[in-house]
């Protein structure tokens, strides 16, 4: 081992070494006391034999208040949170009915013309977006987890004969290239057909209950005991799922290939590469998904991402930055090629110190090898030495070299 080996890897070790050492656990368990504190009542002789201290009424009084504060506000609560419950049931139930009538959603004005809701509500909300709806919280049930916060296929009738089924994003986009097949008991997945532009399939089926299957970039959901009659809609939703690709300081990286594949399954499915501001978006169907990324030759995953609305998986590269001392005076050492690799990937390009002796580069998390060359006035050869296996987590990593 060279010098320079064995400076890189005795002060990388060194520094690791440092950083997990922890202070002792014991401190500020050794003394512990507490203080009882006792209200000065009266003794039985010095009071009348059927009445009460000044301090025992204050006393019962502050108990009194304590406990209706607690039935009011508790009961208010209570009553708050299951009143926007079911006013937000009430909402999808009259646009369940207006939807089997009418083929589509409607507004709450609709809903109250079509006898099908008593009065628009004050609590909630609805958002129509091509055949799909949103219900928002207003007023005393925001934040109370009553708004829609998954998408879930309807089941309406149509003037088109047989079955139809229709794909739709969140805001009412068509989903093409969606596989449907259907069985009945349980039995044999049989392909009923795959959405065209339009986002709909449609074709012959005999009267029954039917298991409803679709299939987008890998994933499924399936709509069960389906009731199949001439007319007979079935209209499912997906939701986007954004990944994003972000550096140290929170800026876009243009260029990470995103793959997704539903948890549980063993080929995951390309959505492409972020653009510019490091982004890549996708309209999947609702379910649970191992995300991943992939930079630079490396990549990393998210497991079990449950995607039940519109979801972002963030991938955050982290800086890991070498710096460069010369042996002998401790100076920094500028114009030191440096060459970092992920242990799983080819070479990254040769980046060089600055003046402070410094070169960094973005990285994901993973394992990574440092190497760093310099020339020595008068030798034929430049000098070299590698730290290896540099692991790189979620903070910054520093790694000091030096050379003469």
């Amino acid at each position: 081992m060279t010098p320079l080996q064995r400076s890189c890897s005795s002060r990388f070790v060194a520094s690791l070494s440092s950083r997990s050492r922890g202070s002792g656990h014991r401190r500020g368990l050794a003394s512990s006391k507490s203080v009882r504190y006792q209200l000065p009542i009266a003794a039985p002789a010095q009071r009348a034999q059927h009445g009460f201290t000044l301090m025992e009424l204050l006393i019962t009084i502050t108990i009194m208040g304590i406990l209706a504060a607690v039935a009011v506000f508790g009961a208010g609560d209570y009553g708050t949170t299951n009143g926007c419950k079911s006013d937000a049931q009430t909402l999808r139930n009259a646009e369940s009915s207006f939807y089997s009538s009418n083929g589509r959603y409607g507004t709450q004005a609709e809903l109250v013309a079509a006898n099908v809701l008593r009065s628009a509500s004050v609590l909630h909300d609805v958002q129509i977006s091509g055949l799909s709806y949103t219900v928002t919280e207003t007023g005393k049930c925001q934040n109370q987890g009553t708004a829609d916060s998954s998408v879930v296929a309807a089941v309406a009738t149509t003037q088109r004969p047989g079955l139809t089924v229709f794909v739709t994003s969140a805001n009412g986009a068509p989903i093409v290239n969606v596989a449907i097949t259907y069985r009945q008991d349980a039995g044999e997945w049989v392909v009923f057909g795959t959405t065209d532009a339009t986002g709909l399939v449609n074709g012959p089926l005999a009267s029954g209950n039917y298991d409803i299957q679709a299939t987008l970039l890998g994933a499924t959901n399936v709509v069960p005991n389906v009731v199949v009659n001439p007319g007979t809609l079935v209209v499912l939703s997906t939701v986007a799922l954004t990944v994003r690709l972000r550096d140290s300081l929170n800026a876009g990286i243009a260029g990470g290939d995103a793959e997704i594949v539903q948890t549980g399954g063993s080929t995951p499915t390309s959505i492409g590469s972020t653009a510019a501001n490091g982004d890549v978006v996708a309209q999947v169907l609702p379910a649970t998904y191992d995300v991943s990324m992939t930079f630079a030759g490396v990549t990393a995953t998210k497991t079990s991402t449950v995607v039940a609305q519109s979801t972002t998986v963030l991938f955050q590269t982290t800086t890991l930055t070498v710096h460069m001392t010369n042996t002998t005076t401790g100076a920094d050492y500028p114009g030191v090629s440096v060459v970092i690799k992920p242990q799983t990937g080819a070479a990254y390009a040769a980046i060089t110190t600055n003046a402070k002796g410094l070169a960094s580069r973005e990285v994901l998390s993973g394992s990574y090898d440092v190497t760093a060359s310099y020339t020595v006035a008068g030798e034929s050869s430049p000098r070299s030495g590698t730290v290896s296996a540099v692991p790189v987590g979620s903070s910054p990593v520093v790694v000091e070299m030096q050379g003469q």
